[in-house]
């Protein structure tokens, strides 16, 4: 995607310089740029949107990995206090 991007980005230099140098009209310069830049647009649009999805992806998964962390300490925490407590604070016949 970016390799397009960078494609409709080359297309309309050439464009503009094609202008310049008198081999392209005004008219035939108004007909096509706007495609172009319609494309440009659109390739910018996608990639914003990848990229927010990557990040999206990334905080989940550090979401994910702090909420195992907490869960294997409260599980540590709960196995250390039953057997600190001892079988007759637990219920459990001595």
């Amino acid at each position: 995607m970016e390799l397009e991007l960078q494609r409709t980005t080359t297309a309309k230099t050439r464009l503009l310089t094609a202008y310049q140098d008198a081999l392209l009209s005004l008219e035939e310069l108004r007909e096509r740029m706007p495609a172009l830049r319609e494309r440009e647009d659109a390739l910018r649009t996608q990639l914003d949107a990848l990229a927010a999805q990557a990040l999206d992806h990334r905080t989940y998964l550090t979401l994910a990995e702090t909420l195992d962390g907490f869960l294997a300490r409260l599980r540590d925490t709960a196995e250390k206090t039953s057997v600190a407590a001892g079988p007759a604070e637990n219920g459990a016949p001595p």
